[in-house]
C-alpha cells in the first residue's frame, strides 16, 4: 500500500505543479489583467453547468455580478481564468472591444466548439464560420425580406384574435395571466410555424400543451412540440455532458430528455422530407395559399446552389435554429416588455396614446408599424435589459491589439491578444454599461427613438448581426400594439403586495439556452369596459 500511496502523492504534486504553471501561462496570455478567478473558467463546460457561486461562474454570473464585477476590476475589460480547468478568456463590456472583436474581418472568428449547444442538431447559420457561414448566409438571406415581414404582421395579428376567442377574453373586463411565457411562447411558436414553415397551427391545437413539463415518463404521442422544445432548449448543455449510455438508466429526467430530443429530431426530419417532396412536385404547402414561407425560400435557394446546396443535416440544424430563435427569444423579450410596462404606467399610457392615434386614422397594417416607433422602442429597451444572446465568443486568429477604455474612463488603453485567445463579449454587461446607457437599471424606451438598425447591439453587429432581427421586431411590435390597444397591463399582485415588492419578486434574469426574465404574472384590464 505504501508504494501506491507514494505514487498517488507524486501524481497529486505533479498535477498541482502543472496547474500552477498553467495558471501563470494563462495570466500572461491575458496580459495580467485583473478579473474573475474560479475552479473552472466560464469557458469550461463544467464551469457553465454547475451552479453560480463564489468558486464557480455557472450561467448566471453576468446577471448576478453585473453591477460590481467591472467596477471592482476598474476596467471594462477583465480576464476570466480557471485555477484547474478551462480556457482563459478576456471578458468585456466595452462597446469598442465588442465592435473590434465582432467586426474585424480576418482577425477574430467564432471558436470551432463555441456553438456546440446549437450545432448538436446540425451545422447552421449561427454555428458556422468562414466560407461555410458565407454559404449559409447567402442561401438564407433572401428569405428575410419585406414579403416575409408582411406575412409575420398578418399572422401575428391573426394569432392575437384567435387568442382572445380561444382563451375566452372577449367577454371579460379583467383577465389574470399567471405566467405570460405560456402565452408568448405559444404566440411565437404559432407565428414561426406559419411564417417560417408554412404549417397551420391554430391556437386551440391540442398538441401544443403547456410550457411547463410534466414529470411523467412519456409514452407514444404524449409529449407536445412546445414541451419538447422547452426541454431540449433548457438542457442543451447537459445533453453535451451526459454520456449516451446514461439514457438507458431508469432515471425519469433522462428518459424525458432523450424522448424530447427524438421527438424534435423526428419532427424536423419529417418537415424536411415533406417540403422536399412538395418542391420536387411543384406543390405549395397546405397552409401557405400563395404565401412563400421562410423554409420554402431557403430550400429553393439551396437547391439552386447545385453541389453547394445545404445537406439534410444542415437543413436540420437551421430548422432547429429557426424553431428556437423564432419563438423562444422573442417570447422572452415580450415577457420582459410586459413586465416593464406593468411597472411603468406612465410609459404605458404614452405608448397607448400613440397606438390609439395611429389606429384612429386607419386600420393597423404592416405599413403603419413604422408609425409605432414607441412600441418598438419599448420592445428594444426590454431586450437591452434582458438580451437573449447574453454572450458572444470570438477567438483571435492572429496576434492582434484591442483598444478599450482604461480604468475610471481614462484615455484608451490597448490589450495585446495572442493568437488563440478567447474574447468574450458580455452582452448583459455591455447593455448595463453606465458609460453607454446612463441609469442602466432604469427602463427608458426613449433610448431607442430614431435608432439605426446597426446600433441595435442586442442583435450583434456587422455582417453576423441576427438575420431574424426584423422578423422579431415585426412580431413583437404587432402583438404589443394589438394588446395595448385593448388592455391596460398591470402587475398581478399577491395579497398585500406592492408594485415594488412585485418587482423584487419577478424582475430577475434567468438563463436557459438564452437569457430572459423569470415568470411574469400580469393582470389585463380592458380599456373600454363591456
Amino acid at each position: 500500500m505504501v508504494p501506491f500511496r507514494d505514487g498517488a502523492i507524486a501524481l497529486a504534486v505533479v498535477f498541482l505543479i502543472s496547474r500552477i504553471w498553467r495558471f501563470y501561462q494563462h495570466r500572461r496570455r491575458t496580459g495580467y489583467i485583473p478579473g474573475m478567478r474560479f475552479i473552472f473558467s466560464p469557458m469550461n463546460i463544467f464551469g457553465a453547468a454547475l451552479p453560480t457561486c463564489s468558486i464557480n461562474p455557472g450561467l448566471s454570473w453576468q446577471w448576478r455580478w453585473r453591477k460590481s464585477i467591472y467596477r471592482e476590476a476598474g476596467s471594462e475589460t477583465i480576464s476570466a481564468l480557471g485555477y484547474l480547468f478551462g480556457m482563459p478568456a478576456l471578458v468585456t463590456r466595452s462597446p469598442e472591444v465588442f465592435r473590434q472583436a465582432v467586426a474585424m474581418k480576418g482577425q477574430f472568428d467564432k471558436p470551432p466548439d463555441g456553438s456546440e449547444f446549437v450545432r448538436q442538431w446540425g451545422p447552421n447559420l449561427f454555428s458556422e464560420t468562414g466560407n461555410d457561414w458565407k454559404k449559409h448566409r447567402r442561401i438564407a438571406a433572401p428569405a428575410f425580406g419585406t414579403k416575409t415581414y408582411s406575412l409575420v404582421f398578418t399572422e401575428t395579428s391573426r394569432v392575437y384574435d384567435e387568442m382572445l376567442h380561444a382563451e375566452g377574453w372577449t367577454d371579460q373586463d379583467i383577465v389574470d395571466v399567471p405566467v405570460t411565457h405560456n402565452l408568448t411562447t405559444k404566440v411565437g411558436l404559432i407565428a414561426i410555424s406559419r411564417c417560417g414553415f408554412g404549417s397551420e397551427i391554430p391556437w386551440t391545437y391540442e398538441n401544443f400543451g403547456s410550457s411547463k413539463p410534466s414529470s411523467v415518463i412519456p409514452s407514444e404521442n404524449s409529449m407536445t412540440l412546445a414541451e419538447a422544445l422547452m426541454i431540449v432548449s433548457v438542457n442543451s448543455i447537459l445533453r453535451l455532458v451526459i454520456p449516451r449510455w446514461a439514457y438507458y438508466l431508469p432515471i425519469r429526467f433522462l428518459k424525458r430528455l432523450d424522448y424530447a430530443h427524438h421527438y424534435v429530431s423526428k419532427f424536423m426530419n419529417q418537415l424536411i422530407m415533406s417540403r422536399r417532396s412538395e418542391l420536387a412536385n411543384g406543390m405549395t404547402s397546405e397552409y401557405t395559399d400563395g404565401h412563400t414561407d421562410v423554409f420554402r425560400l431557403i430550400l429553393e435557394a439551396s437547391e439552386n446552389e447545385g453541389k453547394y446546396a445545404l445537406s439534410d443535416e444542415e437543413l436540420r440544424g437551421n430548422t432547429f435554429l429557426m424553431l428556437f430563435a423564432g419563438h423562444e427569444t422573442t417570447a422572452s423579450t415580450m415577457d420582459a416588455t410586459l413586465a416593464m410596462l406593468a411597472l411603468h404606467p406612465d410609459i404605458q399610457q404614452d405608448v397607448y396614446e400613440q397606438v390609439s392615434e395611429v389606429t384612429e386614422r386607419q386600420q393597423l397594417t404592416f405599413d403603419s408599424l413604422q408609425d409605432l416607433w414607441k412600441v418598438q422602442a419599448c420592445f428594444l429597451e426590454a431586450s437591452r435589459m434582458f438580451p437573449a444572446a447574453f454572450m458572444m465568443v470570438r477567438e483571435a486568429l492572429d496576434d492582434t491589439v484591442l483598444t478599450h477604455v482604461g480604468p475610471q474612463n481614462l484615455p484608451a488603453e490597448t490589450v495585446v491578444v495572442e493568437k488563440g485567445t478567447l474574447v468574450v463579449v458580455d452582452a448583459i454587461g455591455l447593455h448595463y454599461n453606465p458609460r453607454i446607457f446612463p441609469e442602466p437599471e432604469a427602463y427608458k424606451p426613449e433610448r431607442w427613438y430614431g435608432i439605426h438598425d446597426n446600433d441595435m447591439t442586442m442583435f450583434s453587429t456587422g455582417s453576423r448581426a441576427c438575420i431574424g432581427r426584423r422578423f422579431a421586431l415585426t412580431e413583437g411590435t404587432t402583438f404589443l400594439a394589438r394588446l395595448l390597444k385593448d388592455w391596460k397591463v398591470e402587475p398581478m399582485l399577491l395579497p398585500n403586495e406592492s408594485s415594488e415588492q412585485w418587482r423584487e419578486r419577478v424582475v430577475h434574469g434567468v438563463v436557459r439556452i438564452s437569457f430572459g426574465i423569470g415568470d411574469v404574472p400580469i393582470r389585463l384590464r380592458r380599456r373600454v369596459p363591456l
